[in-house]
């Protein structure tokens, strides 16, 4: 069969209908209130504060996010077998497309080892993707945030928590003086009880879902997901098409 993008596209095109799904279910999750805010002031120490309760996940949303991930991290793994298809009929059984937070010689040595049978041209454009150019900041990386949901999502279904407050604060408030709480069951802002009549809430606080957590070294809202999907679509692909002539 001759090499095309064909394959990765349709995995592109099944994690967008894993988007839409999960973009519908979180509408739906929205709109059961699944949240209560209180305010009250505590004249001891002057503040006004805002109490928002977490949101409890339902499971099933993480899972839909895991198959969003999913679908676009094996879109950039068919990718690089229809590259490797390109100079051989046998491309080895461990060819991938690497992503690597750090240019370390361990990883280096990973990543031409799964790339040997890619053309030099597509190889260097995967190295231009690589979260690794970054430095420091490789964390901030789509493809690298992809990956490592990917990984977790392979062995365990993704850690997702909520939160619930979406508040403007006045531009005269200093925003030091605010105090932030977590809780277990609630998120707590307190401000000077002065700024009590300034503060502007939106009509209902907007909960979101947060994926990962500490322990795994990524947190993300779950509507980031919209925008992985949009740079695998927009941007990674379209710098292998050359690599296919019709």
């Amino acid at each position: 069969m001759k090499p095309s993008l064909n394959n990765p596209k349709l995995k592109v095109e099944r994690a967008k209908e894993h988007l839409d799904v999960l973009d519908v279910k979180l509408v739906e999750f929205q709109d059961l209130k699944p949240f209560r805010v209180t305010t009250y002031e505590n004249t001891e120490h002057t503040h006004y504060v805002i109490s928002s309760q977490i949101p409890i996940i339902d499971p099933k949303l993480a899972v839909l996010a895991g198959d969003v991930i999913y679908s676009l991290r094996s879109a950039l793994d068919h990718i690089a077998w229809q590259l490797a298809l390109t100079t051989t009929d046998r491309p080895r059984d461990r060819t991938a497309f690497p992503i690597i937070d750090k240019d370390t010689p361990e990883k280096l040595k990973r990543f031409n080892d799964i790339t040997g049978d890619i053309p030099t041209d597509a190889v260097n454009e995967v190295k231009g993707l690589q979260p690794y150019l970054r430095g420091p900041a490789y964390k901030d990386d789509l493809l690298w945030k992809l990956d490592k949901l990917c990984n977790i999502d392979k062995h365990r279904v993704i850690p997702a928590s909520g939160t619930a407050i979406d508040f403007k604060i006045p531009k005269s408030l200093d925003a030091s003086s605010l105090i932030f709480e977590r809780l277990d069951d609630a998120c707590i802002v307190a401000m000077p009880i002065a700024f009590k009549a300034q503060m502007q809430f939106a009509p209902e606080p907007i909960p979101d879902i947060v994926l990962g957590s500490q322990i795994d070294g990524l947190t993300m809202s779950i509507r980031e997901l919209g925008k992985i999907y949009t740079y695998v679509q927009d941007t990674v692909l379209p710098r292998f098409t050359r690599f296919f002539p019709e």
